[in-house]
């Protein structure tokens, strides 16, 4: 009986109090907090996603310039982003961009994801790079679930995000 007692106390505090974020804002006097919206939250840490992570790219944004490189030694997805450590051939150190392509006919959908290298020069050295990438540009090719294949890493990823 104390149980259902509590789950009903728990789902009319629910209710009452609703699904807002108490987030801190500047104050308006010492100790006042103003109520942020969810989706305010949402987007505010779109935003800070965007100033720490590099956009990933369409496949048919790639130049020709760039080389691609299959040798990616780590990858994991930290907070909204794929972080990636990767090889490549050349004589300067330069920064990377991943690009993805749809898998068609998969469900949940599949993307493929490969890195390429800009202005390495012609060298062949081995050179090392790591780069963190924005997952929310792939949002959106379906209802919250997207499975990564990286090219060059033998692991998949699912990415599961809010939809809005």
């Amino acid at each position: 009986m104390t149980r259902l007692y509590l789950k009903s106390l728990l789902f009319t505090s629910l209710l009452m109090f609703g699904c807002k974020s108490k987030v801190p804002t500047e104050s308006m006097s010492s100790g006042d907090f103003e109520i942020a919206s969810a989706e305010d939250v949402l987007n505010e840490k779109r935003e800070e996603r965007k100033m720490r992570c590099a956009p990933i790219l369409r496949a048919s944004q790639f130049n020709e310039d760039a080389v691609k490189t299959n040798m990616v030694d780590f990858a994991e997805i930290q907070r909204g982003c794929l972080h990636i450590s990767y090889s490549y051939s050349g004589c300067e150190k330069t920064k990377a961009n991943v690009y993805y392509r749809r898998i068609e006919n998969t469900s949940p959908q599949e993307l493929s994801l490969f890195v390429a290298v800009s202005e390495a020069g012609e060298c062949d050295m081995l050179l090392e790079g790591e780069g963190t990438f924005n997952l929310s540009d792939i949002e959106g090719h379906t209802s919250g679930k997207v499975i990564l294949r990286l090219e060059g890493y033998e692991e998949s990823f699912t990415y599961i995000y809010t939809a809005e």
